[in-house]
């Protein structure tokens, strides 16, 4: 038996990224991650008795998506019934709208759809599935169990595991869900709030042969002994960070009849590539650019990539660049795919200002007093601070007596 275990897939992500849409078509980005979507159906077309597709959560970039960011899901999802493929959807904390103690989300549709292929799992639930048992765990934090601290929440959500896995099993047993996990490296804005987190050791999942968690956009392992534990990562390249960068974004192909019992399929993701090009003086910028971007073509590959173009120009008397003639080089020479940013910047002198130029006779004394006093050594902050009462009783002194 085979199954395929997805990463958050964030539709709707990155838009500032992508070719900006018409009337006739989506932005870049969305299209992306549409082509992302059909690569997956076709790898679960692909292996015979692959019928299962398990998604992490986060399906939706935005808790309260655009109709047409729906749409898109609900088409998928219909594609996959079509193909006799099922759909399990569990519960991330984009997913989430809170009122309170009340949650709603978008992902609410499937379930009143009622689409004989597709689950969306809000509570820690265990499904047996040929060969597998599965262990589905939505989000959780500290919040969700009205406690006061995390040891507290991470006893709660131990409990609500034991529950579901005291019946012995032989099956291969794997737990998916979008939880942190202890040790997990995130990389942009996957947690929005530090204070109610929860980092869960890989030790409260003893029970399982193998774990999978998304949430974490950076697909990586936490323990490579038994049990198996790792972040399955994202769907799609988040931003223009090494990290991301430096990593392949994968899927999870499940197959109980292989030795190891799953493998890592690689996603076909655009590149996004950060370049920055500082220009010396005494040469002509745009020509200068062109050139360099030509010698990194040598290093790096172009085509198909989003690019964000940094230019850094080494003195003031430089010429701008002929943005035009760069953007038409990296779209028709080096096959790129779009210049999402393209920005300037130039080299100013710096002025260095003597301590006495700091003061001037448009000061209120106090204030200049307490600005000279900063720049002076003292023994001590007593000491300082003598200073300051003596100084401003001087002071005031000094202007009742003009003042009369």
């Amino acid at each position: 038996m085979k199954a395929i275990i997805v990463g958050d897939l964030h539709i709707g992500r990155g838009l500032s990224q992508g070719i900006p849409g018409d009337l006739n078509k989506l932005n870049s980005r969305i299209q992306d991650q549409i082509d992302l979507l059909d690569f997956i159906l076709d790898q679960c077309l692909k292996h015979d008795d692959c019928k299962d597709l398990i998604l992490t959560g986060d399906v939706y970039h935005d808790n309260k998506p655009h109709p047409a960011i729906i749409a898109i899901l609900m088409q998928w999802v219909m594609k996959c019934k079509q193909n006799n493929i099922n759909v399990h959807i569990i519960f991330g904390n984009h997913d989430i709208i809170r009122s309170g103690q009340y949650v709603t989300s978008a992902l609410d549709l499937v379930d009143v759809l009622e689409l004989p292929n597709s689950n969306v799992y809000k509570t820690i639930t265990r499904l047996d599935i040929g060969d597998f048992t599965f262990v589905f765990c939505p989000f959780k934090d500290k919040r969700m169990y009205q406690v006061k601290t995390s040891e507290e929440a991470l006893n709660a959500l131990y409990g609500e595991l034991q529950t579901v896995c005291q019946d012995p099993s032989d099956k291969i047993k794997i737990a998916v869900g979008h939880l942190t996990l202890d040790g997990s490296l995130n990389i942009n804005d996957e947690i929005v709030d530090q204070l109610n987190e929860l980092y869960v050791p890989p030790e409260m999942f003893e029970w399982f042969d193998y774990v999978w968690m998304g949430h974490i956009h950076h697909p990586h392992v936490i323990q490579n002994q038994k049990p198996y534990v790792a972040h399955v990562g994202s769907l799609d390249r988040s931003d223009f960070s090494k990290t991301e960068m430096g990593c392949n974004k994968i899927i999870i192909l499940l197959d109980s009849e292989s030795e190891n019992k799953f493998t890592e399929i690689s996603l076909p993701n655009r590149d996004l590539l950060p370049i920055t090009i500082s220009v010396p003086e005494d040469k002509d910028s745009t020509e200068f650019v062109i050139n360099e971007l030509c010698l990194l073509s040598k290093k790096i590959n172009f085509k198909r990539a989003i690019i964000r173009l940094n230019i850094e120009l080494a003195t003031a008397e430089l010429e701008n660049v002929d943005r035009d003639k760069i953007k038409s080089y990296i779209l028709n020479n080096l096959e790129g795919h779009y210049v999402c940013d393209f920005s300037e910047s130039r080299v100013v002198s710096v002025i260095n200002i003597a301590p006495e130029d700091m003061f001037d006779n448009t000061m209120e004394v106090k204030h200049t007093i307490s600005k000279w006093a900063e720049k002076q050594e003292f023994e001590s902050e007593e000491d300082k601070a003598a200073f300051l009462v003596a100084a401003d009783e001087i002071r005031a002194e000094f202007e009742e007596k003009s003042s009369k």
